[in-house]
């Protein structure tokens, strides 16, 4: 299924008129596993997503979730909130302030990513909500981020082994300097023109592995300070929390546990108390479309 279709297919499980909205994929250089909702009634897709999500109910889901920002109409909400206020005043302080622009600019991101990071588990609610309405299965979301991450832990795993590899070659480039060195230095009957260049071959190699090692370590060190920094910093939620809560929510509308058991992920458990007050279709099973040539069982042989 094609991305416009798919969009479509969520929109009406919505209740939303497709003919309203507007579907667009974006090709990158680097692919890009995202999607987002922008101006109301805007979907953009990357290519990237497409290529590699693995089924239809993976697409649906991270889609889900954008049209769940839109529906929420976060982005007023955020204009109308008193956070935002202080998040304007603490990004004003740090274009001011000469002595701790870095902290007023933290403080202006932390209180940002908080705020947001509720409004992704309302997203996410209403992407587990979407997409089974819609009738795919929420939970392949989950294989989707599940995947992504153990993409992402994989290569970090690569990195850090290629370093080790990296050292042992160092130490016995260098090895082989030193043992070059006290040769040459041994005995007279050593110290040739033809032996000078092969030890200083020798050195210099050890020399150019142990700069290459040192700029790799060194490009390992910023990319762990930064992933600290966005792990605090994050605006998604927590990708083990974040899988346990859809995971539970999926559980929920399978009628496999009550609401008062999803208190312990609490934007999410506000979502499917506002969707129960209102008794909205969203939460009521898909409808099962049968093909006109598909045969269908009856309940007696």
């Amino acid at each position: 299924m094609e991305s416009n279709a798919l969009v479509e297919r969520l929109l009406t499980s919505m209740g939303e008129d497709p003919s309203r909205w507007v579907v667009r994929v974006f090709e990158t250089d680097e692919p890009v596993p995202n999607a987002f909702v922008t101006g109301g009634k805007y979907v953009y897709v990357f290519h990237g997503l497409l290529e590699q999500a693995t089924s239809e109910d993976e697409v649906a889901f991270v889609l889900a979730h954008e049209l769940g920002h839109s529906l929420l109409k976060q982005s007023i909400r955020q204009q109308n909130d008193d956070s935002a206020l202080l998040i304007g005043l603490a990004q004003l302080g740090a274009m001011l302030s000469k002595n701790n622009a870095d902290g007023m600019q933290n403080l202006a991101r932390y209180l940002e990513s908080s705020y947001s990071r509720l409004d992704e588990e309302e997203a996410d609610a209403l992407a587990v909500v979407i997409s089974r309405r819609a009738g795919f299965d929420p939970l392949r979301g989950v294989d989707f981020f599940s995947r992504m991450k153990r993409q992402q832990d994989q290569a970090w795993n690569d990195f850090q082994l290629e370093l080790t590899h990296q050292l042992q070659s160092v130490q016995q480039a260098q090895a082989s300097c030193q043992q070059w060195t006290d040769f040459f230095n041994a005995a007279w009957e050593n110290q040739t023109q033809e032996n000078a260049d092969q030890g200083n071959a020798v050195c210099d190699d050890a020399e150019m592995m142990r700069q290459q090692y040192n700029q790799n370590v060194m490009q390992f060190n910023q990319s762990a300070a930064y992933q600290q920094q966005e792990q605090f910093f994050r605006s998604h939620p927590q990708d083990q929390n974040r899988i346990a809560a859809i995971a539970a929510l999926t559980d929920y509308l399978a009628g496999r546990r009550d609401l008062e058991s999803l208190q312990k992920f609490e934007h999410s458990a506000k979502v499917m108390a506002a969707l129960n007050w209102m008794d909205s279709d969203l939460l009521r099973a898909p409808e099962i479309i049968v093909a006109e040539n598909e045969p269908t069982t009856s309940d007696s042989e």
